[in-house]
C-alpha cells in the first residue's frame, strides 16, 4: 500500500493567527479549543473510510514485504527525531536554562495519560529487549502512543499560538512530522491487518491545557517534548532490529531454496 501523504497545502507553515481561528479564543471558550479542530492524528494517511469489502472466504494479502514496510518507518520516525532534535536543547535553555542532557531538573516527571507508552520507551534499546517483543504489538502501541504525543503537541501547539511561545513553528511542524510517522504505523496495520482502536484527545485532562502561567507551560511542553523525543528513539532502533529480523530471515530462505 502506497502513503497517500498526509498533508494539507501550507499545514507545515500555518501561521499562529491562523490555528487561532480555528477555534475559539476568547478567556471563556479557551477551554474548549482544541475540542472544536479535527484530530489530525485519526486516520493520519486520511484512507477513505468506505473500502471495498470482501467475502469472509477472502484473504487479506500483504502487499509489501515486512522489510520495506519496517524501513518505511524509520526513515519518517527519523525525520521526525532529527526536526526535534534541531530545537531540543534550545528549548529547554530558553525555558529553564542550561543543558539538558548534563541535568534534567524534571527527569522524573511524566504525564499520566503517556504513562504506558514510557513505561514501554524506557527499556533499554538493546536486542536482548526488542528479541522479547511481538512486531504486531508492538506497531499497536508505537501507533496509540504517538497518537497520545499528537494530543500533547495539539496543546503546545495552541498555547504556544495564544500566548507568543517563540517556539510555535518549530512545534508545529513537530506534529506535522508526527502525522507522517503515524501514517506509516497506520499503512503497517493495515497491510498486517492488526487492528486497533484510536485514542482521542479526551485522554489529556482540561487541566493540563490552557495554562496562563508561563514557568507551568514550560513544565508540560518540556516533559511531553522530551519523552516524545524518547519515543522516536525506540520506534527507529525497534523497528530497525525487527527489519534487521526480517532480512536475515529472507536471506536464510534464499539460501535454503538455493541449496535445494
Amino acid at each position: 500500500m502506497s502513503n497517500p501523504l498526509p498533508s494539507t497545502p501550507g499545514e507545515s507553515s500555518r501561521s499562529p493567527s491562523s490555528v487561532l481561528n480555528e477555534a475559539a479564543s476568547s478567556p471563556h471558550h479557551r477551554h474548549s479549543r482544541s475540542h472544536e479542530r479535527e484530530q489530525k492524528w485519526i486516520n493520519p494517511c486520511r484512507i477513505p473510510t468506505v473500502l471495498p469489502t470482501f467475502s469472509s472466504n477472502s484473504e487479506l494479502i500483504q502487499t509489501q514485504p515486512d522489510e520495506d514496510i519496517f524501513h518505511n518507518i524509520i526513515v519518517q520516525a527519523t525525520k521526525a527525531e532529527t526536526q526535534a532534535v534541531e530545537f531540543f536543547k534550545d528549548f529547554y535553555r530558553e525555558a529553564f536554562g542550561g543543558d539538558p542532557e548534563e541535568s534534567d531538573r524534571y527527569e522524573r516527571l511524566t504525564y499520566d495519560f503517556l504513562t504506558d507508552i514510557m513505561d514501554q520507551v524506557n527499556n533499554e534499546l538493546t536486542d536482548e529487549h526488542f528479541s522479547t517483543l511481538q512486531v504486531d504489538e508492538t506497531i499497536r502501541l508505537m501507533y496509540q502512543g504517538l497518537q497520545k504525543f499528537a494530543v500533547g503537541l495539539e496543546a503546545i501547539v495552541l498555547d504556544q499560538a495564544c500566548y507568543g511561545g517563540s517556539f510555535y513553528h518549530h512545534f508545529n511542524e513537530a506534529e506535522f512530522q508526527l502525522k507522517y510517522v503515524l501514517c506509516e504505523l497506520q499503512i503497517a496495520m493495515l497491510e498486517k491487518n492488526i487492528s486497533y482502536n484510536d485514542i482521542t484527545r479526551e485522554i489529556m485532562k482540561t487541566e493540563y491545557r490552557d495554562l496562563a502561567d508561563k514557568s507551568t507551560r514550560y513544565i508540560r511542553d518540556w516533559t511531553i517534548f522530551r519523552d516524545y523525543v524518547k519515543t522516536l528513539r525506540y520506534v527507529r532502533h525497534a523497528f530497525q532490529y525487527f527489519r534487521n529480523r526480517a532480512i536475515s530471515s529472507r536471506e536464510v530462505q534464499n539460501s535454503v531454496q538455493d541449496n535445494n
